[in-house]
């Protein structure tokens, strides 16, 4: 599973909450109003409506390059949270951002059409259990565990969200 995808359904996610507000409350400027609340129970003036799409094409141009690191982040963090849980023994946590960077290295294969993504999140995967299992001195399962466990809760709050969504 391309792990990049993940947090970017929740930034998606913004992106038709924002939108939801701009259709409910009259359109973009000089749009009439429509009688109907926003998602937030107060329709927004369409004097003010430039301001959301302004905002709104601020965060679509800024989000694709700060994500990547606060993903790579926050991926870090819970690495090293695990590996605390799991590894009593462990390596100061730019060890653990050493092998995370390292591990990014094989999505240059996203230039290949349609499975370049897959290949190269499935190889950063095991490219980064072999690098905590390097340098962390920790076993193959353990390693396994710190990296897996982000993924496993990501997906189940994905496949919440969803269902929260659709119900």
């Amino acid at each position: 599973i391309y792990i990049g995808s993940i947090p970017m359904f929740f930034y998606q996610l913004l992106g038709l909450y924002a939108m939801n507000a701009v259709f409910r409350s009259g359109g973009l400027p000089g749009g009439t109003q429509v009688p109907m609340p926003g998602p937030i129970g107060v329709a927004i003036p369409p004097q003010l409506m430039w301001l959301v799409v302004a905002a709104w094409a601020l965060i679509a141009f800024l989000m694709p390059l700060i994500m990547p690191f606060i993903v790579l982040g926050i991926w870090t963090c819970t690495i090293q949270l695990a590996l605390a849980v799991l590894h009593r023994d462990r390596k100061p946590i730019d060890y653990t951002f050493r092998a995370t960077l390292y591990s990014y290295g094989p999505f240059a294969l996203c230039v290949l059409p349609i499975c370049g993504g897959y290949a190269a999140g499935i190889w950063q995967i095991v490219t980064l259990i072999n690098g905590i299992m390097r340098v962390h001195n920790v076993g193959g399962w353990k390693a396994s565990i710190a990296v897996l466990w982000p993924i496993v809760v990501l997906i189940g709050l994905y496949f919440a969200l969803f269902l929260a969504l659709i119900l």
